[in-house]
């Protein structure tokens, strides 16, 4: 996201992740991000958490960061599963909690 270069970003993200959102889509989504937050300034790991939904067919880890942008921090939510022997995105969450 800090370099812009969206063209490899479906590599980070499982088959079933990219079939509910395009490329195109989730360029203009990180883009849409950038304009109204500015630019990432910096990142930490704010927890993590390993767990098993219903919802998905793989054990999956929770990540949580809080990310500071010129205009804005937020806190930006994580779940990755391993997916054809990679590990990948599979929900991806961005909160705003007015901090």
């Amino acid at each position: 996201m800090k370099a812009e270069n969206y063209q490899n970003l479906n590599l980070y993200f499982t088959d079933s992740s990219n079939e509910t959102e395009s490329l195109q889509w989730k360029t203009e989504k990180f883009k849409q991000l950038k304009d109204v937050a500015g630019a990432m300034k910096s990142f930490e790991l704010t927890s993590s958490k390993q767990g098993e939904s219903r919802d998905l067919e793989a054990p999956s880890v929770m990540f949580t960061y809080k990310v500071t942008f010129e205009k804005v921090i937020l806190e930006e939510n994580f779940t990755v599963i391993k997916d054809e022997g990679k590990y990948k995105i599979t929900l991806q969450n961005i909160v705003n909690n007015g901090k």
